[in-house]
Formats: C-alpha cells, structure tokens, sequence
C-alpha cells in the first residue's frame, strides 16, 4: 500500500518531533513554505494526513552576489555597476535598520564621477519604486506600500 505524499509529510514532522523534542508531544499541523521556479512562494498546510490550505505567500526581497541583480518583491531589476554598487550601500543600510543614506556617500562608495544620484538612475524603472529620497540629499530603499511619500524625483 502506497503512502500519499502529504501522509508521508506528516509522518516525516512527527519523526523530526520526536528526536527534537522526545516523546509526549503531538503534532497538530505542518505548514511547508514550497518554492516556485518564477521566485513564487506558498504555504502548504497540511493538518490529519490532508492539505488543507493553500496560500500564495507574498513576495520577498532578494539579490545576486554583486547586486547587478534584484528581485525587489516580485519585480526583478537589473543594474550596472555603478548602480549596483550604490544599491548595495542602500541595501545594507535597510537591512541595518537605519535606511536613510546621503547621496554623496553613494556616489563615493560606488566610484561614479557623477554628482548626483538620480543622473546614474535617469529612466531606470527602480527609480521611484524600490529607491527614492524621502529627505533632500538623502536616498533609501523601500517596499512596496510604504506609506511614507518620496519626494518628486527629477525626470
């Protein structure tokens, strides 16, 4: 007799409990987070041997090694260097907690002879939507649906 994959799910979490925890403890669900080739992400929740829920996850934010490309909750962007290097002091700032970074800072640590920040983003789609200045002089990277305005950018 065959087993069904979400039977075999549950057997495999009532094991990984027992040798974590030792015996007296009861499964009562197990949600696994399954990965799409598109960057997609559902949670898959499965309760008594039976997928009972499905639910689109929403997306997260991820980058390449060099930052020449991101994936900024679903939508993907493509840099160049310089721009890549100025997303990549942006990034470390927003993980940092402290978002907020002055564009001559920017231009500094990506080696552009440029002087200013928004010359190097000029048309780029990420201009506006994942990088934007909320204080003059001052750029950040932010998710979609933050709330907080972005000061109008030059065009």
């Amino acid at each position: 007799m065959s087993t069904s994959p979400e039977s075999q799910l549950i057997c495999d979490a009532r094991q990984v409990i027992a040798r974590r925890f030792g015996v007296g403890y009861r499964l009562s669900h197990v949600t696994y987070v399954v990965f799409g080739p598109d960057g997609s992400r559902q949670a898959i929740r499965v309760e008594s041997q039976e997928v009972v829920a499905v639910e689109r996850l929403p997306a997260d934010a991820r980058h390449g090694p060099d930052f020449r490309s991101v994936n900024w909750f679903g939508t993907v962007y493509t840099f160049t260097p310089t721009q890549a290097a100025i997303v990549q002091v942006l990034w470390q700032a927003w993980e940092g907690g402290t978002p907020d970074v002055g564009g001559e800072h920017l231009l500094e640590r990506s080696g552009s002879d440029h002087d200013r920040v928004d010359a190097l983003f000029r048309s780029h789609p990420a201009w506006g939507a994942m990088i934007v200045s909320q204080v003059k002089g001052s750029y950040r990277l932010t998710p979609p649906g933050d709330p907080r305005p972005a000061l109008p950018v030059a065009a």
